[in-house]
This record gives structure tokens, C-alpha cells and sequence, in this order.
């Protein structure tokens, strides 16, 4: 049986190599197809582990409360879905109050229109308020945060300034800008705050690149939002967003769900101050990282699957050339039954041609597609230095549906071929 089967391989391969022009243009449709689906899913893939990578330098005891539209809500014009800061002092202190929560960080914008320094006016129109204990300026051992200088300290006049904004600053003034610098904040209603610069963020590589851009401050002096709290009716302060810090990783989840209860209940400020189509958002670390991937996985299958046409094109050229093959040697196909080859040896025979170019052209696209996205990666997203991920899943499907391919479009002309009567076959001209 091993000796009839590597004897029926080694007709199917001499009967593609006599034909080569057209096994290779028959084989070219397979490589289009498998090798289209494999740069994609691979540019997916790398570009979904760069964006998720990013979330590594979250504390994984973090917990991050926003504002959304519910689903399916009327999005309006652009920005409709920023409704100012919402959370008061008094949602503040019962998340505080909670079990296993270990502090709320609260956070805002403050409005201002230029930063003054060394006589030249900078202009700037947000100030990112906070506290020290925030991930986004807090110093972590590993990971230098700051190329200068450090943390501001909560109720001092300081701030830390981004990258490109001390970068500026500096151009702007021939001056570079360190820690120790004087600046001077000018807000919209003319006023004016001295402040010392006390750090100076390394420039991020991340895909989003934000903290490039912004200018951090604490809280307390310089956030001053206030509004009429709806459960005590005292004028408290109220901020743009928060995150809370659980005790422990094991205990997120806990406080997580705690802090939707609340939201969802009645005693929310911030439920009160909402339209109704606004909801109050709470999610972890790991439930952000989730709904990336998710959304990646289906844009990626939703690409793939455009690209699968060109599979089903290579599938009628296998299709086509078997059918042309099949016709082509009908004479041989009567000599062969003449002497005694079954059906299913017939069968075999030009089935294992058109699995051959269906493993060829697959073999051959997996290289392809897979170097194709490792090279878009690399020069598409050089900047932000994504790192090139294999679909390593995706190559031995990429194997099994090259095959099928094989199988399915060349059963039919090799059944086809089974039904050839020898007296006929050997009277064909």
C-alpha cells in the first residue's frame, strides 16, 4: 500500500512538473490567499500586543471610574459624550470608605491659556490636575518616568511637565527646561500662579503618547471645581474622572463590583448629576485589556475574511486545471484502467495532484504572509517600536485550509475521472 501511494505521488508530482506554467499560475492563487490572511491576522496580532503592552504599566490594583454613553444611546455631535466633571467630594468619601479600597485618586481639567517662561509666552490650553499617588506621575523602580527631577508634591505650587512640552520651552526660549525652573501658569480669567518645574516625563513611546503632550499639577492648589452636591446639598469639589487603588491584586475585582453597586444605587452624586443616557463606567485592568482584544480579534476576522476570497479564487483555478487535466489525459486514464488500476487508485491519483498545489501554495503563503506583516510592522509602526507578533495559532490553520482547498476543489474532476469507461478512454482522440 506505501509503495502504491508513493508511486501515485510521484505521478502527481511529475504530471504538475510537465504542466509548470500553469501549476504555478494555479498555485499562485492559493499563495494570494493563504499569504493575505496571514499578514493581516500577523498586523492584528502585533498591533493589539503593542496597545495592550501598554496597560503593563498600570497597577494591576487599579480600578478607573468614568462617564459613557449607554449602549445604543444617540452619540449627538462631536463631544457630546463630555459632560464636565460629575464626581463629587462625597462619592469620593464613600468609594474611600469601602471595603478593601486602599485610596481614591481623584483627577480634572484646569483651563488655562499659556505657560510664561524666561519672557516668552508658550501657549496651552489644559492642565492635567491630580495627586502624587497617580500611575501617570508617580515614579516606579521599574521604569524610569522622568528623563529629570520627580513627582510634584500635593499642595505645593508645582508641576511636571511632558516631554514635547519641555522640549518646546526649551526651543522656544534657547533655554532647556529643568527642574528648579520658574514657570508661570496664566488661566482664562487673567489670572496668573508662579509655579517650579520639579520634573520633566521621558519621552513615551506609547501608541498614544498623551503624557508627551501635557502638563501635570496637584489638586490642592490648583483645582478649584466645585458644585451643589445633590444628596447633601453642600458645595463640595467635583472632578473629570477617578480611579481607586485596592489593597491588594486579589481584591480588584471586589472593589470593582462594590463601586458599580454604588453608582447604580440611589446615594451617587454623580448617577444625579448625569443625563440618562449617561451611565457611570467602572472597569479594571484587566476588563480594558479584554474589550481591546475582543474589538482586535473581530476587526482582524472581519479583514481575513475579505481576504478568504482569494482562497476561494484559487479554489476554481485547482477546480478548473483538474477539470482541463482530467480531459487532457483520458487516453492515459483508459490505458491505466485497461490494466487493472481501480477507482480509487484513479481517485487517489489526481486527488493527490490538486492536494499538492493546495500544500505547495500554502507552504509558500505562510512564508510570504507571515514576512509581509513582520515588514509592514516594522516600518508602518517603526516609531512606536511594535514589537512583531506571530499568529503561530494561525499557521497550522493556514496548512489544514490550504489542503482542504486541495481536497474539496479536486474531488469532483477526480471523481469525474473514475467514470471514464476504458473503451471510450482508449477511443479518445
Amino acid at each position: 500500500m506505501e509503495v502504491i501511494f508513493r508511486e501515485s505521488l510521484r505521478m502527481a508530482a511529475g504530471s504538475l512538473w510537465s504542466h509548470k506554467t500553469r501549476s504555478i499560475l494555479t498555485i499562485l492563487g492559493v499563495i494570494i490567499g493563504v499569504s493575505s490572511v496571514l499578514a493581516v491576522v500577523t498586523l492584528g496580532k502585533s498591533f493589539e500586543a503593542s496597545v495592550v503592552g501598554q496597560f503593563d504599566d498600570v497597577d494591576n490594583r487599579a480600578v478607573f471610574v468614568s462617564e459613557t454613553l449607554k449602549e445604543g444611546a444617540n452619540r449627538g455631535p462631536p463631544n457630546a459624550g463630555n459632560f464636565g466633571p460629575v464626581f463629587t467630594k462625597v462619592d469620593v468619601d464613600h468609594l474611600t470608605a469601602m471595603d478593601h479600597v486602599q485610596r481614591v485618586i481623584p483627577n480634572g481639567d484646569v483651563q488655562a491659556t499659556a505657560l510664561l517662561y524666561e519672557g516668552k509666552t508658550y501657549v496651552f490650553r489644559t492642565l492635567k490636575a491630580t495627586v502624587a499617588e497617580s500611575d501617570t506621575v508617580k515614579p516606579r523602580d521599574d521604569k524610569a518616568l522622568y528623563s529629570s527631577g520627580t513627582v510634584f508634591a500635593d499642595g505645593k505650587s508645582q508641576v511636571v511637565l511632558g516631554f514635547n512640552v519641555a522640549e518646546g520651552l526649551g526651543n522656544l526660549t534657547g533655554k532647556p527646561v529643568n527642574p528648579g525652573a520658574a514657570l508661570t501658569l496664566r488661566f482664562p480669567d487673567g489670572s496668573q500662579r508662579d509655579a517650579t518645574v520639579v520634573g520633566v516625563l521621558a519621552k513615551s513611546d506609547s501608541l498614544f503618547g498623551q503624557s508627551n503632550d501635557n502638563v501635570y499639577v496637584p489638586l490642592d492648589p490648583f483645582y478649584q471645581a466645585t458644585i451643589q452636591s445633590p444628596s447633601s446639598g453642600k458645595i463640595v469639589p467635583v472632578y473629570s474622572g477617578l480611579s481607586l487603588r485596592a489593597d491588594s491584586a486579589r481584591n480588584t475585582n471586589a472593589v470593582r463590583d462594590a463601586a458599580k453597586a454604588y453608582f447604580a444605587g440611589t446615594g451617587s452624586d454623580a448617577k444625579a448629576l448625569l443625563p440618562p443616557q449617561v451611565i457611570v463606567q467602572v472597569a479594571t485592568q484587566g476588563d480594558i485589556v479584554g474589550a481591546i482584544s475582543a474589538v482586535f480579534d473581530q476587526v482582524t476576522l472581519f479583514i481575513s475574511a475579505i481576504a478568504v476570497v482569494s482562497l476561494i479564487v484559487g479554489a476554481i483555478g485547482i477546480a478548473n486545471i483538474m477539470l482541463v487535466s482530467v480531459t487532457e489525459r483520458t487516453r492515459e486514464i483508459g490505458v491505466m484502467k485497461a490494466i487493472g488500476a481501480k477507482n480509487g487508485e484513479i481517485l487517489r491519483l489526481f486527488l493527490l495532484e490538486s492536494i499538492l498545489i493546495g500544500v505547495v501554495g500554502s507552504v509558500i503563503g505562510l512564508a510570504l504572509g507571515l514576512g509581509l506583516g513582520a515588514f509592514v510592522v516594522s516600518v508602518v509602526f517603526s516609531a512606536s517600536k511594535t514589537a512583531v507578533v506571530l499568529p503561530y495559532e494561525w499557521i497550522g490553520i493556514s496548512l489544514l485550509v490550504g489542503t482542504l482547498v486541495g481536497v474539496v476543489a479536486g474531488y469532483l474532476p477526480a471523481r469525474r475521472a473514475t467514470r471514464i469507461q476504458p473503451i471510450q478512454a482508449l477511443a479518445y482522440e
